[in-house]
């Protein structure tokens, strides 16, 4: 038998990602369950040709982690996922009483609830009560539950070219940057600190009711994902929606899906914002404002050029055609 942590490939990549891309939990980065699947198949294929049990200890809570890894490993491989439940009394008497890891007393007592409520582990895996069990006992189950045979099935979950990511964290970086200030109603002066060489493009003549909306809203996403998928490659993006879900994508993957996407360009409700995971280039749309703000010089040479074909550039934007325009206030600073 070989144990493999998957906790170790998290506090190798929170060393050189943390700083980088923040995050509360590193499931979240889709290059830890990447290299978790990956590190699996090449583990099963350094071990001898004998069949080994190799001993994942690792609780997942987001079907679309699990749905992700279980489709990553090799087809070969037999897995037998099982989920060990204990009554919220038993959980914490363990884990206060537990001397190995006194630091994550807290963390372990808040995502009981979490982990408790994530109904869809119920049918995915097999369930393992270990309220009144002890080690020896449970481990005679799992043998069982390996004896069996009976594999996993790589369960298809929820659509994976949008993951959701912790909101809080996603939203962070960007405030941080922009200033954003959510609730901001004047019309002459932008809601986030506008980058250097940023566009701001006006909306308004989109916003009619009728078929201009329709078709209008509908080609400024289509000019976006088509920029995205130019520019970002293979990478992913970050997409946020004020108030409601964040993402990580493939602008690549989502147009090949021909699917609606999670989070559009246009801001045709509340506040969404698309941008590369460095913040280096990305757009931002303000639905009062009706505003589109883009940054990044490559994005404004593209997205930008083909928006200001048939928008026009909104009184916020900088305009390389009149150099002597008003600063913006000063509690907006440039970045």
């Amino acid at each position: 038998m070989v144990v493999f942590d998957p906790e170790v490939i998290g506090s190798a990549l929170r060393t050189a990602l943390q700083p980088v891309v923040p995050v509360r939990d590193f499931q979240e980065w889709p290059a830890w369950r990447e290299a978790v699947a990956a590190a699996l198949n090449a583990l099963a294929r350094e071990l001898p040709a004998t069949p080994h049990l190799i001993v994942v200890p690792q609780t997942i809570v987001v079907q679309e982690y699990w749905a992700q890894i279980r489709a990553a490993l090799d087809p070969g491989l037999g897995v037998h996922a099982a989920v060990l439940r204990v009554s919220k009394d038993r959980h914490r008497a363990r884990v206060v009483a537990d001397p190995e890891e006194p630091m994550a007393v807290d963390w372990r007592l808040t995502n009981y609830d979490g982990f408790d409520g994530a109904d869809w582990i119920r049918s995915a895996f097999h369930t393992v009560d270990v309220t009144d069990r002890n080690p020896d006992a449970v481990a005679e189950v799992l043998a069982a539950v390996v004896r069996e045979g009976n594999d996993t099935p790589a369960a298809p979950g929820p659509a994976t070219t949008w993951r959701e990511v912790e909101y809080d964290s996603a939203w962070a970086p960007f405030q941080q940057r922009f200033a954003f200030a959510p609730e901001f109603y004047e019309r002459d002066h932008p809601a986030i600190r506008l980058p250097d060489g940023a566009l701001v493009l006006d909306l308004s003549p989109v916003f009619a009711p009728g078929p201009r909306f329709a078709s209008g809203s509908a080609a400024v996403d289509a000019a976006a994902f088509r920029a995205f998928v130019w520019l970002a490659g293979d990478a992913d993006l970050v997409a946020l929606d004020w108030q409601h879900p964040a993402y990580r994508y493939s602008p690549a993957a989502h147009v090949l899906q021909s699917a609606e996407p999670q989070v559009r360009v246009f801001p045709d409700g509340d506040y969404y914002a698309h941008m590369a995971a460095d913040l280096r280039w990305g757009t931002f749309g303000h639905p009062w404002q009706q505003t589109l703000t883009i940054w990044g010089d490559e994005l404004v040479a593209s997205l930008g050029a083909e928006l200001l074909t048939w928008l026009p550039r909104h009184p916020q934007s900088p305009s390389p055609l009149t150099p002597d325009a008003p600063a913006p206030p000063a509690y907006w600073p440039r970045a």
